[in-house]
């Protein structure tokens, strides 16, 4: 149990004062001294129970705290978890995210995974695995999902530079 000094201090003065009342309680015959020191001790106690319940909340709170600091490296482990489920295919909230990618590449390029009559370009430009599986008609594997990001990746801006 580590205490802050204004615990001690409040922990002594505490022990002070109860001594002071046993001795007063004891001088004036309204308890036995035996009787008075066991209730200071029962108290004291009391007290380090509260004072170590207070302190162990501010402990678990700075541990959970600490967690939250690390949530870079804590937010790739849960990135890289949900990627791909236990039959090693991409997950549905992973291939919704691939989607929204694949949409915004293919967007530039004028095209549309909504509209059936852009589906040949895009199978020119993705190949007829990934538009399917962007069609939401079939799911990745992890290979198959590297391929498409890499296919996208490389996707050229069809516009003119203004050089």
């Amino acid at each position: 149990m580590k205490l802050s000094r204004k615990s001690v201090a409040g922990l002594i003065a505490f022990a002070v004062i109860g001594a002071g009342a046993v001795y007063g309680l004891s001088a004036l015959d309204v308890v036995d001294p035996a009787q008075a020191s066991a209730l200071l001790v029962a108290a004291l106690c009391a007290t380090l129970i509260a004072v170590n319940l207070e302190t162990g909340s501010d402990l678990a709170r700075a541990s959970r705290d600490k967690k939250k600091r690390d949530g870079a490296r804590d937010e790739v482990s849960q990135l890289a978890w949900s990627l791909f489920g236990r039959d090693q295919q991409v997950t549905f909230g992973a291939m919704k995210f691939v989607r929204n990618v694949a949409g915004d590449a293919l967007a530039v390029h004028g095209l549309s995974l909504e509209n059936p009559r852009d589906r040949a370009r895009i199978e020119e430009l993705l190949g007829a695995t990934h538009t399917t599986a962007l069609a939401g008609s079939a799911t990745l594997n992890q290979r198959e999902l590297e391929d498409l990001l890499g296919k996208l990746e490389h996707l050229t801006d069809p516009r003119p530079t203004g050089a």
